[in-house]
Parts: structure tokens; C-alpha cells; sequence
């Protein structure tokens, strides 16, 4: 496909024309361009994965338009444990592509309506929506710690990959007045506290932490 940009001119009135007078120009690369920098703004460009920016918003848009019958979601917040030694062992690059198959991962252990994000350094999240119950946020968080379990192979090496994930769920009723943002830290929170009691596991956020 081509895209053009016509435009019109009028010159009926004209006697040297005596018609509408059309100018085309091909914009198809500005276009393509266009395309990639708002691929670029909402994606992370190591895995391809939604940013916090897409994230955010893909959050906000399910939380617009959750009513008392919907039910609810849930969001997971998953950090690498430890993520800092591969860096230094065996180079950035051996860490970005990790990276990327921690990604990979991630996105085999969800469905395709949620959504998996990574917002810097070796921090990952993943938006459940229309999720019942706590419990089956939890499960999807257990499998994501299964998923780790087999080593990624980068360079002829085997690297294993354990991961703290805090966990954040809200009703539809209370999804209906929650803003993304305290989601996010709440899940945030969890996951501390998941890497301060021995990392390799979740928890699950409560208001007394």
C-alpha cells in the first residue's frame, strides 16, 4: 500500500483549465516513520514489551471502564533477583538477551488479553484483567516462578533466573475509584517485601505493609 496526500485546487473558473486541479505526493515513508516513533514511545526497545507509559495507560483504560458487575484485576510486579551478576559475569549484551526470553516467558505464562510490560533495568509487570479472585492471580505468579525453573541458554551457558513478585489486586467496586498509579506501588511494595523475606517467591499486598 501507498499513501498519498491530494491536494485540490479549483480553477474551473479558470479558461486556461477549466477544472479541479489534483497534486498527489507520496507520504508513505513519513507515514512508516511516524509509525515507528509511536511504536518507539509506548515500547520497550530490549524486548519489544509495553513500557510503564503503555502500561499505565492500559491500566487507567480498564479501570474507566469496570463497572460493579465486572471482576476486577489484578497486577503483578515481577524484579530479577540478582540480575546485576550477569551484567558484570558475562556483559550487557549476554543481559539483553535475558532480557528478552525472561520476556518471552512471561508472555507464554499469561493470556493474550493482559498485558506484560517492562519498565527498566530487570523489572517486569503484567496486567491481569477480569480476574476473579486473588487466588488466581497467585496462580498465574506461580506459574511465572515455574517458568524460571528451566535455565535460558545465552552463549553456550546455562543462566538461572529467580525473580520476587509482589502482587496487587483490586474488586470491580474498588476498581472504579483506584487510579493506576497506587496499582502499581502497591504491587511494588509486595514485591519488596518478597525480596526482603528470602527472594524466589511472592507476596501478596495488604494494606498493613
Amino acid at each position: 500500500w501507498l499513501l498519498f496526500e491530494i491536494f485540490r485546487t479549483n480553477l474551473l473558473d479558470d479558461p486556461n483549465v477549466q477544472g479541479i486541479v489534483l497534486n498527489g505526493r507520496d507520504i508513505s515513508e513519513r507515514k512508516e516513520f511516524e509509525q515507528q516513533l509511536r511504536h518507539q514511545a509506548f515500547h520497550d526497545p530490549v524486548t519489544d514489551l509495553a513500557n510503564r507509559a503503555l502500561f499505565t495507560n492500559r491500566i487507567d483504560h480498564t479501570l474507566s471502564r469496570q463497572t460493579r458487575e465486572e471482576s476486577g484485576l489484578g497486577v503483578i510486579f515481577v524484579d530479577l533477583d540478582d540480575f546485576k551478576m550477569i551484567n558484570d559475569s558475562l556483559g550487557h549484551a549476554a543481559g539483553d538477551e535475558v532480557l528478552m526470553q525472561v520476556g518471552k516467558r512471561l508472555l507464554q505464562c499469561v493470556r493474550p488479553m493482559d498485558t506484560v510490560a517492562r519498565f527498566g533495568g530487570d523489572e517486569f509487570a503484567v496486567l491481569l484483567e477480569d480476574t476473579r479472585t486473588p487466588e488466581a492471580v497467585a496462580e498465574i505468579a506461580d506459574r511465572i516462578l515455574g517458568a524460571f525453573d528451566a535455565p535460558i541458554r545465552v552463549d553456550d551457558k546455562d543462566v538461572y533466573i529467580r525473580a520476587s513478585i509482589g502482587i496487587a489486586t483490586i474488586d470491580a467496586e474498588e476498581a472504579m475509584t483506584s487510579a493506576a498509579d497506587d496499582l502499581i506501588r502497591n504491587a511494588d511494595v509486595a514485591m519488596y517485601m518478597a525480596k526482603r523475606e528470602g527472594k524466589g517467591q511472592y507476596r501478596i499486598f495488604e494494606q498493613h505493609m
